[in-house]
């Protein structure tokens, strides 16, 4: 048996555009090699900026009940910012890192003891992002009004509980196989 070697080449460059090693999509960086470490590094940093802020005011009088409230408004969801969109693409360590934050703010008293994972914190933004996609037939996601390809699944797809894309005879969603593609 022999091991083949495959060799990947960049497509042509085109006129006026450059090629990057590294974007920023809605905040959120990507690397070319599909890596979120550096979008994660920058929102630990911003995160523990704005837990020393915590800190400070709670030094000064602020009652516990704001603090975390503020915590949640401002650390959490700069945490799980877009998170559906980019949580596959992260490492164990950048999610453990990730975490770290969260068990800092409980360890600090910023937050609740039995404060969610963020695990947990993505799986129910997803839950609702699929939910709203679902049943909002105004969501600019929603299936139901992107044109279908011609080719239909040839089995029953489960992307998790109640997330199961059936056989249709109208065809796969273009959005569905991209997101299947990545997910």
């Amino acid at each position: 048996m022999s091991l083949q070697v495959l060799w990947w080449r960049h497509p042509c460059p085109l006129a006026n555009i450059s090629r990057v090693d590294v974007i920023k999509i809605l905040g959120v960086t990507i690397t070319n090699t599909l890596s979120v470490r550096e979008h994660v590094s920058c929102v630990i940093s911003s995160c523990s900026q704005s837990v020393h802020a915590l800190r400070v005011l709670g030094s000064h009088g602020m009652t516990a009940a704001s603090v975390h409230i503020i915590f949640k408004s401002v650390v959490v969801s700069k945490l799980v910012y877009a998170a559906s969109y980019w949580w596959g693409f992260a490492t164990a360590d950048d999610r453990n890192r990730l975490q770290a934050d969260i068990r800092r703010g409980i360890r600090s008293g910023l937050c609740e003891q039995h404060h969610k994972t963020v695990q947990e914190l993505v799986d129910e933004a997803d839950d609702k992002l699929f939910t709203n996609i679902k049943y909002n037939k105004q969501h600019v996601n929603n299936m139901s009004c992107i044109p279908y390809f011609p080719v239909p699944l040839t089995e029953n797809i489960t992307l998790g509980p109640d997330r199961t894309i059936s056989n249709s005879s109208q065809g796969t969603p273009p959005l569905l196989i991209v997101i299947l593609l990545l997910g």
